[in-house]
């Protein structure tokens, strides 16, 4: 995909179908095309819900299903399991144009994807962020809570949803009181590219810095 191709295809989005699930596609096939992503497996489970064999619950973080996962090829799914080694970061994403980290729920999900996954590509197709945040971060943030704890309700939240019955009340006030003493764009690996500023102007040369930074993304 190309730049005058994703710009067309975003036009569109917004003037027939400016809904989340619409951007998808185009995020999958501009991210497959990149050089760093031609090893990796990149898989929609937008739409994922609990089996009873729980093979989903590796892609399950504290705030729900994340749009995307990035997998090493070599990932297979077994019942029940849990272990994140070969699940090299997330992505998620809002309809076009849409304020990121405006949301106080916005600013949870994220901050629940980024303490579980570590690596989180957020977009609304006009801005993408890119965020990481190490083991070391992890234990200094979440210290009054602690890792065992987040474990353990990620475990809740996630069977919950077989009872149509997910609450996040304790998750959210963890996550909230984190919010209030961190911010997490101190958190992002590189400056935000911005295809298109409010004038609707958009710039070919933030596309480029985009499709080079996505063609040597780091996986680690």
């Amino acid at each position: 995909m190309n730049w005058e191709q994703y710009k067309k295809e975003i036009e569109l989005i917004e003037k027939q179908n400016n809904v989340e699930h619409d951007l998808y596609n185009i995020i999958a096939d501009m991210i497959r095309e990149r050089k760093a992503f031609a090893d990796v497996s990149l898989r929609d489970i937008s739409g994922r819900q609990r089996t009873k064999s729980a093979q989903e619950k590796v892609f399950w973080g504290l705030r729900g299903f994340p749009d995307f996962v990035i997998l090493d090829k070599m990932y297979e799914p077994k019942d029940g399991n849990t272990d994140r080694e070969y699940l090299y970061g997330v992505i998620e994403a809002k309809f076009v144009d849409k304020s990121l980290c405006k949301k106080l729920s916005d600013i949870r999900q994220l901050w629940g994807h980024l303490l579980w996954f570590k690596k989180v590509i957020y977009t609304n197709g006009i801005v993408w962020k890119f965020y990481k945040i190490d083991d070391s971060d992890i234990k200094t943030i979440v210290k009054e809570t602690s890792e065992k704890q987040l474990t353990y309700l990620q475990d809740e939240s996630y069977f919950k949803l077989a009872r149509k019955g997910i609450k996040y009340e304790e998750i959210d006030n963890i996550l909230e009181c984190i919010r209030e003493k961190y911010n997490i764009d101190e958190f992002q690996k590189t400056e935000p590219f911005v295809l298109r500023d409010k004038t609707k102007w958009w710039s070919e040369k933030e596309w480029n810095e985009l499709v080079k930074y996505l063609d040597e993304y780091d996986f680690r």
